[in-house]
């Protein structure tokens, strides 16, 4: 069920021309109007867009299948895996129920995030999500709840194979956000989603769009990484440079430099971004030496040939 537009009540009605906008009655519908027409022929063209792209990737992804344990919301049976960490009994959703708690919550991250485990949905239970969300929040005048229904479809849609499909919605949000919230957080939350997208089928055009933005950032905030959009940046800038082996180093001092900047206030606060950022941390560091693992496992194996066996471990008799 929708929200009309006029009065912010449940409605049953959908504008007959983009199909994104929801009201309760002909005159809500028709005291809207003045603000909706001015965005529903892009509305409209954002949907044509979006819909095969929906459909080819809940081809690509089939049901899970139904199981006789009961939906953890309703308590009927026939219910969906989540896919998300809760086990047993727990597990098991229709996605209408997750839609109707999700609408019924204050919070947009309902609609990605299981509220018993706090892990994100996946698979065909997250795609449906992220497609319920934009029915609900398909109205173009409130940009900030279809700002971000567009990318968590984006997100989907692009894990789903779907690139350039999802690449066009966050440019549609793009030019949105752009017109209606230029000074909000909402623009540099869709170009980053942007580059992620473009980093997938080009990667060069990934890293000069992310050094263009953590430049843009270090111009508002200053070279703060207790700043969280500055430490985001930087973050997402390394995980680019994994795929570089030439810029690993350069990665790697980022990194760094943006770990040992934020105080433990701030990583106390950003838990899971620190621990994210160690990650990148950690795997420009494996990927940057490899050599020398492959020389130490050679020469581990020339010793071993040598003595015809493994070596023994200090402290401990060798074998007989």
């Amino acid at each position: 069920m929708m929200v009309c537009a006029s009065c912010a009540s449940p409605g049953r009605l959908r504008c007959s021309r983009c199909r994104s906008v929801g009201y309760c009655s002909k005159r809500c519908q028709e005291v809207a109007w003045r603000t909706h027409k001015v965005v529903c022929g892009r509305a409209a063209e954002f949907a044509k867009v979006v819909s095969p792209a929906i459909a080819r990737a809940r081809a690509k992804c089939p049901l899970p299948p139904q199981s006789d344990a009961s939906c953890f919301v309703c308590l009927e049976g026939g219910g969906w895996h989540g896919r998300c960490a809760c086990r047993g009994e727990n597990g098991f959703v229709h996605v209408e129920c997750l839609s109707r708690v999700a609408a019924s919550s204050a919070s947009l991250g309902a609609w990605t995030t299981c509220g018993t485990c706090h892990q994100h949905f996946v698979g065909r239970v997250g795609l449906e999500l992220a497609v319920a969300m934009w029915r609900r929040h398909g109205d173009w005048d409130r940009v900030e709840p279809w700002c971000v229904a567009v990318v968590n479809l984006a997100t989907r849609l692009r894990a789903h194979g779907e690139v350039e499909a999802a690449l066009e919605a966050l440019r549609a949000a793009y030019a949105r956000v752009r017109e209606a919230a230029p000074r909000s957080n909402l623009p540099w939350l869709v170009r980053d989603m942007i580059a992620e997208c473009v980093a997938t089928f080009d990667p060069e055009r990934a890293v000069v769009l992310l050094e263009t933005q953590l430049a843009l950032k270090r111009r508002l905030f200053g070279d703060d990484d207790t700043n969280s959009a500055v430490f985001d940046a930087k973050h997402r800038l390394a995980q680019v440079l994994c795929g570089f082996p030439a810029r690993r180093d350069e990665g790697i001092a980022l990194m760094r430099g943006a770990l040992d900047g934020s105080t433990e206030l701030e990583q106390k606060k950003h838990s899971l971004a620190h621990l994210a950022a160690r990650s990148t941390l950690a795997r420009l560091l494996l990927l940057a030496k490899p050599g020398e693992e492959e020389e130490g496992g050679t020469d581990a194996e020339a010793e071993e040939d040598s003595r015809g066996g493994p070596r023994p471990h200090k402290g401990r008799r060798p074998p007989p």
